[in-house]
């Protein structure tokens, strides 16, 4: 977006700005407003130019062995809390590298003292009556174990040998456990109905076992306080309120981002949080978030340009994983990672609870 503007501020001499606009689909506002925030670009360079001469300092003292993680806790531990990737923008464009030392691969080979596990029936499938021999081919990343409960108890009403029979594969909780139940229900098991009103009370048929998966494991969760107990460990209360003018004012001297009653809403609350946490999530780990727009100044244009590509203005909230990622909202409430691709938490009370309990947001396609 940015080289739009540039591109109309160079030819504004040859033919009208509203022409220009017009034509490049280009709101003549947002190019003023780009145009009016000259001077804090300039600062910004001038930010940046200072911030390079601290990473380089750094650089040099570690014999020019520092990349972007060790820069950025150096700066950290000298109270200077940057941004991992406006480092890692500023050593790039500045050709500031680091030494990485070559990682060992090697194949996977087998243990030479295990013991293969025995072949019980012989590679003979033929049983004389149900029951006696049961054998599954399951094509599944299993991390718990397998169980066909769902299956008649009644071995009479199994599916006789050399008949087909298709099962689906239900999650029964919140463990990683699967079971199969059978597709035609003259092989299911009788008491199946109260198994479900058990296990899966209000679960729709039509749910994909993946997020039916998610569902239950946040359910339960979510049930035992963690959500709330994690966001007050960082400092939130009922009825937090702080002031969002600093933020603002940082953010949109550029002329590239508004803060938009969405984003002014959820900083009022959550806005100065530092949820520092750790371990396994439920479908990816569980990382720390900070909600600082400050932390994002110079990454305004990203910003706009995602803004643009989906239609949507998205403004800077902070960072997720010590910087990995960023964070933003739109005017509809709805957070994003934001980072070379884009992706969403959801709603804001959706994004608090998949950034606490480590479920992955959904990536949004975007035409390239």
């Amino acid at each position: 977006m940015s080289e739009l503007y540039r591109f109309i501020h160079a030819e504004k001499a040859n033919y009208p700005v509203t022409l220009l606009c017009r034509v490049l689909h280009v709101a003549r506002s947002s190019y003023y407003a780009w145009r009016d925030g000259e001077a804090a670009r300039r600062a910004r360079q001038a930010a940046d130019d200072a911030l390079a001469h601290e990473i380089t300092v750094l650089h040099v003292a570690s014999h020019r062995t520092y990349g972007v993680p060790r820069i950025h806790a150096g700066l950290r531990r000298l109270g200077r809390r940057v941004n991992r990737k406006r480092i890692a923008r500023v050593m790039r464009e500045r050709d500031i590298r680091g030494v990485t030392r070559r990682k060992h691969r090697s194949l996977t080979r087998p243990d030479a003292k295990a013991k293969p596990a025995p072949d019980l029936i012989g590679r003979d499938f033929h049983a004389e009556r149900p029951g006696i021999k049961l054998v599954g081919d399951i094509g599944l990343p299993v991390g718990g174990f397998v169980d066909v409960l769902l299956l008649s108890m009644a071995a009479e009403r199994w599916p006789d040998q050399g008949t087909e029979a298709e099962f689906e594969v239900w999650w029964a909780d919140q463990r990683q456990q699967v079971r199969l139940k059978p597709v035609d229900p003259q092989f299911l098991r009788d008491d199946f109905a109260h198994w479900q009103a058990h296990w899966r009370p209000g679960w729709l048929e039509d749910v994909p076992m993946d997020k039916a998966w998610v569902d239950a494991a946040a359910t339960y969760l979510r049930g035992t306080g963690v959500i709330e107990e994690t966001l007050r460990s960082a400092g939130w209360r009922p009825g937090r309120h702080v002031s969002t003018d600093h933020w603002r004012k940082t953010l949109e001297k550029t002329g590239l981002v508004r803060m938009h009653d969405a984003a002014k809403a959820f900083l009022a609350e959550f806005g100065g949080l530092d949820v520092q946490i750790s371990g396994p999530g439920i479908t990816c780990a569980k990382t720390p978030f900070h909600f600082d727009p400050d932390t994002l100044t110079g990454e305004e244009d990203r910003f706009a340009d995602w803004s643009h590509t989906i239609g949507r203005a998205i403004f800077p909230l902070g960072e997720l994983d010590e910087g990995r990622f960023f964070l933003g909202i739109d005017e509809n409430s709805e957070i994003y990672l934001v980072e070379t691709w884009l992706a969403t938490f959801g709603d804001a009370e959706g994004a608090l609870e998949k950034l606490i309990l480590g479920i992955a947001p959904e990536r949004i396609e975007t035409a390239d």
